[in-house]
C-alpha cells in the first residue's frame, strides 16, 4: 500500500502538519530515504536546529493518505537566491571555507549512513579533531547544510581563514647538498651547489625548451641553461667562460626538473595531445563507470543541423541553419532535453536545454503541437553530474548554476569527445532517423556538381516545426533503441524490456538514486538567462514588446516611470517564447503578461523570432532608399529657389528708419495680411461656382447690408489702402 506513496517521496520535500498529525507539529525536511528499512530521516525546519531523527515511512505515507501531513517543496531564503555576480569576494571565501569543514562528511555518502548504530558522534568528533575545530561548530553547519536544501548557498554568511603553504629544505652554514664527487679518487671542483630562487627558475626555464621540443634531449637543455645563464660577463659588457662550480650539475638540473614535470607529462608534451589520447591515454572503462541510477549524470552537447529554415514570418526569409542541444542521461540513454535554436554553442543556448531536462515536458510539447501525457516523457529531475564542453559551462554563470542547484560539474578537456560520448552518438542516431540531408534545405555534401540547384533555395521548415520534428524522433529514440548491453542481473531478474524508457522507468522506481528536489525559483535563478528591462509610461519594454503584471498596476511603476524616469528592473525569461519573462518578487517569481495590443502579434513567437522581425521590419529597401534620397534633393532644390525670390525682394524693399520701426506695429500688419489671405481665399471659393450649363439650381445667398464701419476700422482700412498703393 505504501509503495506509491514512497515512490513519490524525494529528499529535499518538506513535511508540513496540516491538522491533527501525531507525527509533528513543525516543518520537516526529508534529508534522506532508506527504502529497505522503510525510514525517512527528516530534520525540523525551525529557528533552533537540532539533530535529525528517523522517521517510519509507513506512518509519513499514511498521515499524507489521511491529510494530515502534506509533502510540498520549500521556498529558499532570499540570500541563497543571490546572483553569482552580486556576491563579494569575501562572500564566496566564506561560503567556500564552511563547505569545506564539512565536504568530507556529507560528499559521496548518504546521510542516512552517517545515523547507523550511533556513528554520527563519533564522525563528528573525529573530524571536528583533525580540523582542530570545536564539534558544536561542525553540528551547526551540518544541520543547516541539511535544513535548508543542501546546498553550499546555505554558507554564504559565514568567513574565516586559511593556512599557507610549507617551506623548502635548508642547511646549516657551510654544508654542501650531496655526496662529493670523485675522479679517480680526487674531489671534484664541481659538485652540486645551495639552489637559490635563481637557480630554481633557470632550471625551470630551461627544462621546458626540453618538453616543449626546441631541444632534443635534457642534455642539451642543461648545456642551453649554462650558456645563457653562467656565464662571465666582463666591465665592458662582453661575454667570458662560464662560472666554474657555480652552477648546478646535471643531476640537480635533473632531479629538480622532476619536480615541476612529471615523467607522464614530458611524454603528454612530447607525443602531442592526438596521439596521446590516442596511443597513450589509459583506458579507464566503460562510459558509464560509477553511474548507480538514472539522473546520476547528464551528458550535454551541441551541434549545427544539417538543414536550412525559413522565417515564420515571411517564408522567402532564410534564417541558416540551427543550433541543435541533447542532454542525455548516461544510465538509460534517455534524452532528456534539448533546444533548438539559433545561438551558437555556448552557455546561453546550453541552459535552456538544462532548463528543459530539469522540467516537466507536458507543456513544452504542446508549445510546438505536439501531445504527449507525463508518462511518455517522464524526465523532469535535477542530476547528480553534469559533464559537458568548456564552451557551454565553463564560466561565471555555469559555476552559479552548480552552486545554487548543488550539481557537480564534469567539464571535458579539449579535444576530448570521449568524455562524453553517449550523448556524441545520440546526434548520429537522430541524424539517421530523420535523414536531414533529403530533407527540403537539407545540407547535402553529395552535391557539389555546377548546375546542381542550391539546396538552400529549397527551405521550408521554420524553428518550430523543426523542433517538432526532433521531438517526435526524440520520443522514437526513447521508445524503440534497444540496448542490450546495458542489462544488469537485476534488469534481466525483472525482465524488463531493454528500452531508454524502461530502464528510466525501471531504475527510478528501484529507488537506485536518491534525487533531490528543487523548487522553480531556484532552478530559474540557475539557468535562466537574465537581462535588464525598462520601465516604461506603456509598459514594461524587454526586447520590442511591452509588459505588464499585477505587481507594477499594484505599485504604479507605469505612472512613476512616465513623472519621475524610467527605471531599469531585471527579468529571467525563456527564448522559446515571449510569453515566457519573470520578474523576481522576495523569494518567488512573477511571470509577466504581454500587453492587449501586442498579444496578437507577439504572443507564443520565439524572442530570437521577435528580433529578428522588428530588425527587418525597420530596414529600408534600395528602390525606397533610393527614391527617398531623390525626394530630398528635389525639396531642397525647390526651398533653395523659395530662398532666393525671397532674399531679392527683400533687399529691394525699403529699408526700415529704425530696428524699433522694423518691429513697431505688429498686430496691425498681422491684420492686414490676414484680410489680404481672406480676399484671397474667397476668390478661390467663387471660382468653384458651376457654370449656366449645370442643371443643379443652387439657392443664392440673400445680400445682406454690411454695417458702417466704426473710426477704428476706417483707420485700418486707410492703412491698408496706403500700403497696397505703396506695394503698386
Amino acid at each position: 500500500m505504501g509503495v506509491p506513496q514512497m515512490a513519490s517521496l524525494y529528499i529535499n520535500d518538506v513535511l508540513i502538519p496540516v491538522e491533527d498529525s501525531k507525527l509533528t507539529t513543525t516543518i520537516l525536511r526529508i534529508i534522506d530515504i532508506d527504502h529497505k528499512t522503510g525510514n525517512l530521516l527528516v530534520i525540523s525546519v525551525s529557528s533552533s536546529l537540532k539533530k535529525p531523527w528517523v522517521a517510519d515511512l509507513a506512518h509519513v505515507s499514511s498521515e499524507i493518505e489521511s491529510g494530515a501531513l502534506r509533502v510540498d517543496r520549500d521556498v529558499p531564503a532570499k540570500y541563497m537566491l543571490k546572483s553569482e555576480e552580486s556576491l563579494s569576494d569575501a562572500e564566496k571565501e566564506s561560503r567556500e571555507n564552511s563547505w569545506e569543514m564539512i565536504k568530507e562528511i556529507v560528499q559521496g555518502r548518504n546521510a542516512g549512513d552517517l545515523f547507523v548504530d550511533g556513528q554520527f558522534g563519533k564522525v563528528v568528533s573525529s573530524h571536528a579533531a583533525s580540523l582542530k575545530v570545536s564539534r558544536t561548530i561542525i553540528y551547526k553547519l551540518l544541520y543547516r547544510y541539511w535544513a535548508y536544501g543542501q546546498s553550499k548557498n546555505v554558507f554564504l554568511w559565514q568567513s574565516t581563514g586559511w593556512g599557507a603553504p610549507g617551506k623548502r629544505k635548508t642547511y646549516k652554514d657551510g654544508a654542501q647538498p650531496g655526496r662529493p664527487p670523485l675522479y679517480r679518487g680526487i674531489v671534484k671542483k664541481e659538485r652540486a651547489i645551495r639552489l637559490s630562487e635563481f637557480d630554481l627558475n633557470c632550471i625551470e626555464v630551461s627544462y621546458l625548451r626540453y618538453v616543449n621540443k626546441k631541444e632534443s634531449s635534457v642534455k642539451k637543455a642543461f648545456d642551453w641553461m649554462v650558456q645563457n645563464y653562467y656565464r662571465e660577463v666582463a666591465s665592458d659588457g662582453t661575454i667570458g667562460d662560464v662560472k666554474r662550480g657555480l652552477h648546478p650539475t646535471i643531476s640537480q638540473f635533473r632531479f629538480t626538473a622532476k619536480q615541476y614535470f612529471s615523467r607522464l607529462a614530458v611524454l603528454r608534451a612530447h607525443a602531442g595531445a592526438i596521439r596521446w589520447n590516442k596511443d597513450h591515454r589509459p583506458i579507464k572503462g566503460s562510459a558509464v563507470d560509477g553511474v548507480i541510477g538514472p539522473a546520476h549524470r547528464y551528458e550535454i552537447d551541441a551541434t549545427i543541423a544539417d538543414i536550412y529554415l525559413v522565417h515564420r514570418i515571411n517564408r522567402n526569409w532564410l534564417i541558416g541553419r540551427p543550433v541543435l542541444y541533447i542532454v542525455v542521461d548516461a544510465y538509460s540513454r534517455m534524452i532528456v532535453g534539448l533546444h533548438v535554436g539559433l545561438a551558437g554553442p555556448s552557455w546561453e543556448g546550453a541552459r535552456h536545454a538544462l532548463y528543459n531536462a530539469f522540467t516537466s515536458k507536458v507543456e513544452y510539447c504542446k508549445r510546438y503541437g505536439v501531445k504527449i501525457k507525463e508518462h511518455e516523457w517522464p524526465c523532469h529531475h535535477i542530476p547528480k553530474e553534469v559533464s559537458a564542453d568548456r564552451a557551454e559551462l565553463l564560466s561565471n554563470a555555469g559555476q552559479e548554476f552548480s552552486n545554487t542547484l548543488d550539481v557537480t560539474l564534469k567539464i571535458a578537456p579539449p579535444y576530448r569527445p570521449d568524455w562524453k560520448s553517449i550523448v556524441e552518438s545520440r546526434f548520429r542516431l537522430i541524424n539517421q532517423g530523420l535523414s536531414l540531408k533529403f530533407l527540403p534545405g537539407g545540407v547535402d555534401a553529395r552535391r557539389a556538381e555546377r548546375g546542381d540547384r542550391d539546396y538552400q533555395l529549397d527551405a521550408r521548415y521554420d524553428l518550430d516545426q523543426f523542433t517538432a520534428m526532433i521531438i517526435n524522433e526524440i520520443l522514437y529514440h526513447n521508445a524503440t533503441l534497444h540496448l542490450p548491453q546495458l542489462a544488469t542481473n537485476d534488469m534481466v531478474r525483472d525482465e524488463i524490456e531493454l528500452f531508454p524508457i524502461d530502464i528510466w522507468k525501471w531504475g527510478m522506481s528501484n529507488s537506485l538514486l536518491k534525487l533531490k528536489s528543487r523548487s522553480d525559483a531556484e532552478i530559474k535563478i540557475g539557468l535562466l538567462p537574465t537581462a535588464l528591462a525598462s520601465v516604461k509610461r506603456a509598459g514594461i519594454y524587454f526586447k520590442g514588446v511591452f509588459y505588464t503584471c499585477s505587481l507594477a498596476e499594484h505599485e504604479q511603476w507605469f505612472a512613476n516611470a512616465h513623472n519621475f524616469g524610467y527605471k531599469k528592473v531585471k527579468v529571467w525569461y525563456d527564448p522559446n517564447s515571449a510569453d515566457n519573462v519573470w520578474i523576481q518578487d522576495g523569494s518567488g517569481f512573477i511571470r509577466l503578461e504581454i500587453v492587449d495590443y501586442m498579444k496578437e502579434k507577439f504572443s507564443g513567437v520565439r524572442l530570437e523570432e521577435v528580433e529578428d522581425r522588428i530588425a527587418i521590419i525597420k530596414q529600408i529597401s534600395p528602390e525606397k532608399e533610393f527614391e527617398r534620397l531623390n525626394l530630398v534633393a528635389r525639396t531642397r532644390d525647390a526651398n533653395k529657389a523659395i530662398d532666393k525670390i525671397a532674399n531679392r525682394q527683400k533687399k529691394l524693399a525699403p529699408p526700415p528708419a529704425s530696428k524699433a520701426a522694423a518691429k513697431a506695429n505688429k498686430l496691425g500688419n498681422r491684420n492686414a495680411e490676414l484680410k489680404i489671405q481672406r480676399a484671397a481665399e474667397s476668390a478661390d471659393l467663387s471660382s468653384l461656382q458651376p457654370n449656366g450649363s449645370s442643371d443643379v439650381e443652387y439657392l443664392s445667398t440673400p445680400e445682406v447690408k454690411k454695417p458702417e464701419p466704426t473710426g477704428r476700422k476706417k483707420s485700418m482700412l486707410r492703412l491698408v489702402s496706403s500700403k497696397l498703393s505703396g506695394d503698386k
